[in-house]
C-alpha cells in the first residue's frame, strides 16, 4: 500500500510533502523511535542550521503544523479514491452516467459490456454484487433511452434488479439487528418484517442463496422453527460457499455461531457439538483469517468449542495447528490461554494453575480479563475441594475480584448478566461445599441445582456449575 500511496503523491501536485511522507515510512511500521517535533523539522529543513538545537518558534511550528495537516488530508483523499475503486463494476457504471451526461454515449455500450463481463467474475453472494446488477441495469436503460430508442426499453431488468437488491439489503440488516437484539439490551422496530417473512413462506428464492440464507436467519433469531431453517441455513453455507466472498462468508458464520451461543446459553448443549462442526469446517477454510493471520477471538472459541463436547484431541489440534496462525504479538499468551482451557478440561489443576501463573497477566481486551478471572474461579474451586488450605482463600478472593471487574464493565447487560450469574452461583456452591457449621439442607441444594438448570437464565459454564452441585449433594449425602 505504501508504494500506491507514494505514486499517488507523486503524481498529486504536493510534492513538497513528499520528504515527509519519505521520513515517516522509513519509521514504519513500528515507529519504536521517538518522534519529536524539531526532529522531523530538521530532517525536513538541513539549511536551517542556526535552529538546528532551538526549540520551535511559532513560525517554524506553524509551517510544520501546516504541512502535517495537508499530509493527512492527502492521506484521507488517497484512502477514499482506493476505496472507490476496489470496485471496479461501480468505477464502470459511474464512468457510463458520466460520459451520458456529457453526451458521450457512443462509448457506453463497450463500458457497460465490460462492467458486465467484471460483474460476471464476482461471486453473486457479494453484499453489493445485486446491488451493481441492478446499477447496470439502470445504466442500460438510460442509454437506452439517450441513444431514442424507446421501443428497446424494457424495464424488467430494472425492476427485477431492484427488487432482489432491496430484499436482500433489508433482510441482511433485520438479521443483524434481530442477532443483536437477542445479545444487546437494546430492541428495534422491523418496518415490514411481518409481511415479507410472510411473502417468503410461500415463494421459494432458494435459486437466490444470499436472500434465502438471510431469510432463515431472521426465522431463527424470532424463534420459529429453529430446526427447519438451521438446517436450510447450514446447506447453503456446506454447499455453495463458493456462492460467498470471504468477508460475507465470515458475516454468516458470525450470525450461525452467535445462534448457537444463545441456544446454549439457555442450556440445549447439543449446539456445542454445531459450534466444533462449524470450527471445523471454517478453520481450513482460513475464513477467520485477516490477511495471513487468524484472529485471535475465533482461535479460543474453536478450542473451547473442542472442549465443550470432551473433544480433547480435536482442542490439541486446533492448538498445535492454528496457533502457529496467530499474530506474532499474540501468539504467545494466546496460545497459553488456550492451554489453561486445555488443563483444566483434562482435570490437569495443579498444570492449569502453574500455566495461568506463565501468563502472568491476560491477554488484552476486556474479554480477556473476563476470561482469566473466570478459568481463575475454576481451577481454584478444583484445588480447594482437592486440597483446601490457602486455595479457599484464593477461590473466595478470585470470585469477588470477577464480580467486581464485571459490575464496573461497560458491556450489554445480557453479558453481564451471564457472568454475574455464574459468579453469584458459584459462590452459593462454594458457600454450601465448604460450610463448617450447618449442613445444609437438600432443599437448598435442590434449589441451586434446579437455578442452574432454569432455561431462561442466562448463564455460562451451566453444564460445569450442574456438575459441582451435583457433587456438593453427594459430598453431603455421603456426610448424612
Amino acid at each position: 500500500m505504501l508504494g500506491t500511496l507514494l505514486l499517488f503523491f507523486y503524481k498529486s501536485a504536493h510534492l513538497m510533502h513528499y520528504p515527509l511522507f519519505k521520513y515517516l515510512k522509513r519509521l514504519h511500521p513500528t515507529f519504536e523511535k521517538d518522534i519529536y517535533r524539531r526532529q522531523i523539522y530538521n530532517h525536513l529543513y538541513p539549511q536551517n542550521t542556526c535552529a538546528k538545537n532551538q526549540p520551535l518558534d511559532g513560525r517554524r511550528d506553524d509551517e510544520l503544523r501546516s504541512m502535517m495537516f495537508q499530509l493527512t488530508k492527502l492521506v484521507k483523499q488517497f484512502l477514499l479514491y482506493e476505496a472507490r475503486n476496489k470496485n471496479e463494476v461501480r468505477s464502470e457504471q459511474q464512468f457510463a452516467e458520466i460520459l451520458r451526461t456529457r453526451g458521450l454515449i457512443k462509448y457506453i455500450p463497450s463500458i457497460i459490456k465490460k462492467a458486465k463481463n467484471i460483474q460476471a467474475k464476482r461471486p453473486e453472494g457479494d453484499a453489493m454484487y445485486l446491488h451493481d446488477k441492478y446499477l447496470i441495469a439502470e445504466v442500460e436503460h438510460n442509454y437506452i433511452r439517450s441513444a431514442g430508442r424507446q421501443k428497446d426499453r424494457d424495464y424488467q431488468p430494472i425492476t427485477t434488479g431492484f427488487h432482489y437488491h432491496a430484499l436482500a439489503g433489508r433482510l441482511r440488516v433485520y438479521a443483524a439487528a434481530l442477532s443483536a437484539e437477542k445479545t444487546l439490551p437494546k430492541s428495534y422496530d422491523y418496518p415490514m418484517l411481518e409481511t415479507l417473512l410472510n411473502y417468503l413462506t410461500t415463494h421459494d428464492y432458494a435459486h437466490i442463496p444470499i436472500i434465502d440464507i438471510y431469510y432463515r436467519f431472521c426465522m431463527l433469531f424470532r424463534g420459529k422453527d429453529i430446526i427447519k431453517h438451521y438446517k436450510r441455513a447450514y446447506e447453503i453455507l456446506e454447499n455453495r460457499g463458493k456462492y460467498f466472498p470471504h468477508s460475507e462468508l465470515q458475516y454468516l458464520y458470525d450470525l450461525l455461531l452467535n445462534f448457537c451461543n444463545l441456544q446454549i446459553n439457555k442450556g440445549y448443549l447439543d449446539y456445542n457439538r454445531q459450534k466444533f462442526d462449524i470450527y471445523q469446517r471454517t478453520l481450513p477454510e482460513n475464513i477467520w483469517n485477516e490477511g495471513k493471520y487468524l484472529l485471535r477471538d475465533h482461535f479460543i472459541l474453536a478450542v473451547r468449542s473442542a472442549l465443550s463436547i470432551k473433544d480433547i484431541v480435536g482442542a490439541r489440534e486446533i492448538i498445535d495447528v492454528y496457533g502457529k496462525e496467530l499474530h506474532p504479538e499474540q501468539k504467545k499468551s494466546i496460545v497459553l490461554l488456550a492451554n489453561v482451557f486445555l488443563c483444566l478440561s483434562e482435570r490437569k489443576y495443579e498444570e492449569a494453575e502453574n500455566t495461568l501463573i506463565d501468563m502472568r497477566s491476560p491477554p488484552s481486551g476486556f474479554y480477556y480479563g473476563l476470561y482469566y478471572r473466570w478459568i481463575a474461579t475454576q481451577i481454584y474451586y478444583e484445588l480447594s475441594v482437592k486440597k483446601g488450605g490457602d486455595y479457599l482463600r484464593r477461590l473466595n478472593n478470585e470470585i469477588t475480584k470477577m464480580d467486581a471487574y464485571l459490575r464496573n464493565a461497560k458491556i450489554s447487560g445480557r453479558n453481564k448478566k451471564l457472568y454475574l450469574n455464574y459468579s453469584n452461583t458459584l459462590g452459593r456452591i462454594y458457600k454450601m461445599r465448604f460450610n463448617r457449621v450447618n449442613t445444609p439442607s437438600m432443599k437448598r441444594l435442590e434449589n441451586i441445582k434446579s437455578d442452574i438448570k432454569n432455561p431462561d437464565k442466562p448463564l455460562v459454564s451451566r453444564e460445569w456449575l450442574l456438575e459441582k452441585i451435583k457433587e456438593v449433594i453427594a459430598y453431603w449425602e455421603k456426610k448424612r
